[in-house]
């Protein structure tokens, strides 16, 4: 289990860039990535790692489905 936004960020980066390399050249695959990340995406301007984990996933061309907390619960559905 992972503890910790930047450990998270970390293994998400290595998942998202050494799958879906060929040549040296990233290949666009359409993925789903989903889960209970609790990452609070409200904190983005103040918190170091989550400005890190949203550019991540926006530099690898997801966009979030959900776009509001459901109950206390951030959930993430991304899409690319």
């Amino acid at each position: 289990m992972i503890s910790n936004v930047k450990e998270f960020t970390t293994e998400l980066d290595h998942v998202l860039t050494s799958q879906y390399t060929e040549n040296h050249r990233k290949i666009l695959i359409p993925c789903v990535v989903a889960g209970d990340v609790n990452v609070d995406l409200s904190k983005i301007d103040i918190n170091f790692e989550t400005a890190n984990y949203a550019d991540l996933v926006l530099m690898n061309n997801f966009t979030q489905t959900i776009l509001m907390p459901t109950l206390i619960n951030f959930q993430n559905i991304y899409t690319n």
